[in-house]
């Protein structure tokens, strides 16, 4: 048994915690998907429902057997971290370098327009970039930087 009174291996009950936390993830993946709300407004709806505020109860689900303490409170990195952990994949190293270099060469089209103007700050950021997606596959060695 663990502090909070749950078993660790072969119960069917969830912790208080784990109960809070697929609260704010599925709250948060609903409310969110529909579009209207920011991961702020989320926060501050789930933080008065969470308090007893009826307008926002009437807003969101709330289980029945979920408790929380008194001033409960919830930001919105939070919220956009609960929404990550059920949209955002784990990726390997390998996927995530070649995401990472697809990302950087969106940024070095869109410094196309400022380089061709002969802009020096896009020129700047447009050598910064192409260097860093050099180091990411392998082209640019150690020595050769400098």
């Amino acid at each position: 048994m663990t502090a909070n009174r749950t078993r660790r291996r072969g119960s069917k009950t969830a912790s208080a915690r784990t109960l809070l936390a697929q609260w704010v993830q599925s709250e948060t993946d609903r409310l969110f998907g529909s579009g209207r709300y920011s991961f702020a407004s989320i926060a501050r709806l789930l933080t008065r429902a969470a308090n007893g505020d009826p307008e926002a109860r009437a807003l969101v689900r709330m289980p029945p057997r979920l408790r929380f303490r008194s001033g409960y409170r919830i930001t919105p990195q939070a919220c956009c971290q609960a929404y990550n952990r059920v949209h955002v994949p784990v990726l390997d190293a390998d996927s995530m370098r070649r995401l990472n270099i697809q990302r950087l060469e969106d940024v070095l089209l869109q410094t196309q327009a400022g380089t061709l103007k002969g802009h020096p700050g896009w020129l700047g950021l447009a050598i910064k970039v192409v260097m860093a997606i050099a180091r990411l596959d392998g082209s640019l060695s150690n020595a050769g930087r400098g």
